[in-house]
């Protein structure tokens, strides 16, 4: 996966962002710190898709935790990419999480004018 980030700036001096590896950590060091989840990357099973989404909701920020949510993201299981919630749509299965991800990137860089509209409605539609 490349490390990169996307930035779109429009005629009207607004910036969009897209995402890359290491994105979050560029940001960060620029001091921007609003990250908006674009899409989920989840296993196809319906069991294994609950126990990842259960070890993400228990586990996640808990450092105690790190290698079990390590672990979680090695599973030899068929991946799906939601991307519903930015205006894509569910695609898979891929054979393994990485070409997952790098499908994930490369669609949200590519469609980023769609993703950026469908998460400010979200978000919008959480504050009324």
């Amino acid at each position: 996966m490349s490390k990169r980030i996307t930035i779109v700036i429009s005629n009207d001096g607004q910036s969009r962002l897209g995402v890359g590896e290491d994105a979050h950590r560029i940001l960060g060091r620029m001091g921007i710190v609003v990250r908006k989840r674009a899409s989920h990357i989840r296993p196809k099973h319906p069991l294994l898709r609950w126990l990842f989404i259960l070890i993400r909701f228990v586990c996640n920020d808990d450092k105690r935790f790190k290698p079990l949510v390590k672990w979680s993201r090695t599973w030899k299981c068929k991946w799906m990419v939601d991307l519903r919630r930015s205006g894509g749509r569910l695609v898979g299965p891929f054979a393994e999480r990485l070409v997952a991800i790098t499908y994930e990137v490369q669609w949200v860089n590519a469609n980023l004018d769609t993703v950026y509209d469908h998460l400010e409605a979200h978000i919008l539609k959480g504050r009324k």
